[in-house]
């Protein structure tokens, strides 16, 4: 029996959980239905805490693995906790297999929707002072 290799490391910080995505790529139907149970766990994982997923590693996304992300962040506007994507922004040309996630993001209008920040630093910045968990 293998093991299957995590989709979603989950950090815990005192005023966010920081989800990385561990996979190249979330396209396949397997792949989508993993990332569904892993960010279900991460934004639950410290209840009304903000959320940050970290798309670092992330080359190509599906259109049903986007809609989760729209599922997601409504539901978390519902609950009036902050989500905020980062790292979906700096693929460069030259990367081998980079499917530019950032301009699907553009395309379709989800860099209005979501607020997208560069990295986890500024995305940690980004939320408001005043939320607690």
């Amino acid at each position: 029996m293998t093991k299957t290799k995590p989709i979603i490391r989950v950090e815990r910080r005192e005023n966010a959980t920081i989800a990385t995505v561990l996979v190249h790529n979330i396209l396949a139907d397997a792949e989508v239905q993993r990332f569904r149970d892993a960010l279900g766990t991460a934004a639950y994982d410290q209840p009304g805490a903000p959320l940050i997923l970290d798309f670092t590693n992330v080359h190509a996304i599906s259109s049903s693995a986007i809609g989760l992300l729209v599922a997601l962040q409504k539901q978390m506007d519902r609950e009036d906790t902050p989500l905020r994507i980062c790292c979906i922004d700096k693929k460069v040309a030259n990367t081998p297999g980079d499917r530019f996630v950032f301009e699907i993001f553009k395309v379709v209008k989800l860099d209005t929707f979501f607020t997208i920040c560069n990295d986890v630093p500024a995305a940690l910045a980004s939320l408001p002072k005043d939320h607690t968990p």
